[in-house]
């Protein structure tokens, strides 16, 4: 046998070839160790994969349930928010002709802001978790705060988490006010139209052939808004919106949302579309106010910061 790591050859011995050489080399050091056979390191790692599970699934838990528990003081924030301006409307409406002081005036503002700063600020951090009607509620009372920036981001987001008809509805309708009062009009204007046209044209998004009645009463409140939205800019434009809204609400039976809808269309052949007097609409309705409960506020077209009705029906800032 000859070592291959030497040049002399042993006498009576067979020669192995180098490659004899390392296969024997190979069966001496035996078969390799399976790493599913490595119970230790099996245990190793199944004890770091459960580990790591346990704690996604703890740091998930712990985000949802503080996501539920901003969610519920944004509820109550704007429960608060709508609770006071309702009866700041209610003091006022039973003191008109009087002088209040202008301390109870201020407090009750100062009261609506803070409870307002605090509701935004949750529906910030919330974002997406927030419903669109409770996002559009809280820019509302932004606008009424010149805050238009935040206002503008809780809007774009309540439109991209819109849920149902309404809530695409009433954030194209408060995104296209924004944009036709706020924006300089040669690119506001545009957009504003863009957005109320869509607002018109929800039943191209949404079957409503089942509810002719929310479809009527969307294309009614887009067209009266879109009127009150560009009056300042456009009053042709508005005066033909204005009469589209009088064709929409035609034979809608009455309901709360209508009401609200008649009460618009009234208030702006009194004061002009969009509160501006020179422009009168071409066309009027022919409708009488609506019947209210005794006592009960009403909602005018708009200087109210926040309208006491439910969210999910909130106009545009007037």
């Amino acid at each position: 046998m000859r070592d291959p790591t030497s040049d002399s050859e042993v006498p009576g011995t067979t020669v192995l070839a180098p490659e004899d050489w390392i296969r024997l080399r190979e069966l001496a050091r035996g078969p390799p160790d399976l790493w599913w056979r490595n119970y230790p390191l099996m245990i190793s790692v199944a004890a770091f994969a459960l580990s790591l599970i346990t704690s996604v699934v703890s740091a998930y838990i712990g985000y949802r349930r503080g996501v539920h528990d901003q969610q519920e003081q944004l509820a109550a924030a704007i429960g608060t928010i709508q609770k006071l301006d309702l009866e700041r409307t209610n003091i006022l409406q039973s003191n008109r002709g009087k002088t209040l002081p202008v301390e109870v005036i201020f407090l009750m503002n100062a009261e609506i802001n803070s409870a307002l700063k605090d509701a935004r600020d949750l529906a910030l951090r919330l974002g997406s978790d927030a419903n669109t009607a409770e996002l559009v509620t809280v820019a509302q009372g932004l606008v009424g705060l010149d805050d238009l920036q935040n206002a503008r981001r809780l809007l774009t987001t309540g439109l991209e988490v819109a849920q149902n008809p309404d809530d695409l509805s009433v954030a194209l309708r408060n995104l296209g006010y924004l944009d036709a009062r706020f924006l300089p009009p040669a690119r506001g204007l545009p957009r504003a139209n863009a957005r109320y046209r869509q607002a018109i044209a929800i039943d191209k998004v949404y079957d409503l052939r089942q509810s002719p009645y929310l479809a009527g009463y969307l294309k009614a409140i887009a067209a009266f808004e879109w009127a009150a939205a560009i009056a300042p800019l456009d009053c042709a434009d508005a005066q033909r919106h204005f009469a589209s809204g009088i064709v929409y609400q035609r034979g809608m039976p009455p309901s709360q949302d209508m009401d609200y809808v008649r009460r618009m269309a009234i208030a702006q052949e009194t004061s002009g579309l969009g509160g501006i007097a020179a422009c009168q609409p071409t066309s009027t309705s022919g409708l009488t106010p609506p019947t209210r409960p005794a006592g009960a506020a009403g909602r005018p077209f708009s200087p109210a910061i926040l309208a006491p009705a439910a969210p999910s029906r909130a106009g545009t800032p007037g």
